[in-house]
């Protein structure tokens, strides 16, 4: 299941009109990202939950479905009346999730976790103890914003501790028992840590598994345009597991140099004598002219109606963005 509802406030204002899955990385949704690696490792079946902005989610799944429906079914959970917060928006997506376990993505990162591994990691602790919940967690290398580190023994979750630099901390990347949300009313919103996770390490059911993934995050303005950089790093590598998103990348896009890549839709020749700096140029990218040489920029073409945005938005001296 992806989860797809939130309204990706720390996003704002571009969220006021794009959900935050679908605000693009190298001109790909995030989600896309998600979909594809599932595609690859040949999950058939995945739910996404809906809620913020609902509509466009399902004009993309259909979008998406039409070019690559014969190797996913793609199941929309609509949270029409209310945000059901993670637990509840699991809860509510039961009809399509049936019985046994699912495996959980956050819908607004940029990750490739390896999902045989983590169902082989699920068994191995479920015989040796009461294995109700796996977290996937990030290698403390990659924890330079201090997020909060996941305190553990031997793979068994002891505690959600504070944010901490260079600790492991949770990918959003996860294996449930769904019989935990059995408890849930359809329809009424639970939280995921609080009434889910949190009771569960009380009861020792709760276990860990690192793994060094590729994982970036798009959270808010700073780390969105990090992330761009990010992915063209690991794109640009020589290893196997960048694969599948080089693949979608370069359907779309065109590489300059190395950390230089433009969207397929402009004049690249022209880019190219104006541009010799680094950073990702998309659609209907319209400030040419502003171009400089040494110009570390992410940008994107504009909507008209983020008028009090003036069209764009400026990141400190990262360029413009995002649309």
């Amino acid at each position: 299941m992806l989860l797809a509802a939130g309204r990706g406030k720390r996003l704002a204002p571009v969220t006021e009109l794009i959900p935050k899955p679908l605000v693009p990385v190298l001109g790909i949704p995030t989600i896309e990202y998600q979909l594809s690696n599932l595609i690859s490792q040949g999950q058939s079946e995945v739910a996404v939950n809906t809620h913020h902005l609902a509509r466009k989610i399902s004009e993309f799944v259909e979008s998406f479905l039409k070019d690559r429906g014969s190797k996913i079914r793609i199941n929309v959970s609509e949270e029409r009346d209310a945000l059901l917060g993670g637990a509840g928006g699991i809860r509510h997506a039961k009809k399509f999730l049936g019985d046994g376990h699912v495996l959980t993505i956050n819908s607004d990162v940029v990750c490739n976790p390896n999902i045989s591994s983590l169902r082989q990691a699920f068994d191995h602790f479920n015989e040796q103890g009461n294995c109700k919940i796996l977290f996937l967690l990030c290698p403390g290398k990659l924890n330079t914003l201090g997020y909060g580190e996941v305190i553990q023994t031997n793979g068994q979750v002891l505690k959600l501790g504070a944010g901490r630099i260079g600790a492991p901390y949770f990918s959003g990347v996860a294996i449930y028992e769904l019989k935990l949300f059995d408890e849930f009313e359809d329809g009424k919103s639970y939280d995921l840590v609080r009434d889910v996770i949190e009771p569960q390490i009380a009861k020792k059911s709760v276990f860990s598994v690192e793994s060094d993934l590729f994982w970036a995050d798009t959270g808010n303005p700073q780390e969105w345009w990090k992330t761009h950089f990010s992915v063209m790093k690991f794109i640009e590598s020589t290893g196997y597991s960048a694969d599948v998103f080089r693949e979608i990348i370069e359907k779309k896009n065109i590489k300059l140099s190395n950390h230089q890549w433009v969207s397929s839709g402009l004049d690249f020749e022209r880019i190219q004598k104006l541009w010799s700096g680094s950073g990702y140029l998309g659609t209907g990218f319209t400030q040419l002219e502003n171009l400089s040489h040494q110009d570390k920029i992410v940008g994107y073409g504009n909507f008209n109606d983020i008028e009090r945005a003036n069209n764009q938005i400026q990141y400190d001296s990262f360029g413009f963005g995002p649309f």
